[in-house]
């Protein structure tokens, strides 16, 4: 698991130049959280302060590190297309039809979801993929 370098603030740099920093437990098991910009993230201090739409939030320094951020998925689906030898396609290009196979060793992934429809319909729920693919 490698660690992020944190960019302190500098002339010349703008908003997108910052690294976001995010941690995790030492045991590397478990949920990664984004660390806030806050002056409690200072070596001095022995907790991160972390981004939460709650309550404010500390992780102790000696039990969570600095570690890379967790993947990022945008939805294709829209721009995929079955085809008959059952590869997914995933159309990059409109006007030139340029597309590659969707596959897990190219940074693709599938995920099963149960779509559930209003009960006035009398539909029972079905269930879909959604194709994602892991933005750099």
């Amino acid at each position: 698991m490698g660690c992020l370098v944190y960019m302190a603030m500098g002339d010349g740099m703008s908003e997108a130049d910052y690294v976001k920093r995010h941690v995790r437990h030492i045991s590397g098991v478990g949920e990664t959280w984004e660390v806030s910009d806050a002056p409690y993230n200072e070596e001095q201090h022995a907790a991160w302060h972390i981004y939460t739409a709650g309550p404010v939030l500390f992780l102790p320094k000696s039990e969570y590190v600095l570690c890379m951020p967790p993947p990022q998925w945008v939805d294709v689906t829209a721009e995929c297309q079955a085809q008959p030898n059952g590869e997914i396609w995933h159309f990059l290009d409109a006007t030139t039809l340029r597309s590659i196979v969707v596959r897990p060793d190219n940074g693709y992934r599938l995920r099963k979801v149960q779509v559930n429809f209003k009960a006035q319909l009398n539909i029972p729920s079905q269930w879909a993929f959604i194709i994602e693919k892991r933005q750099p």
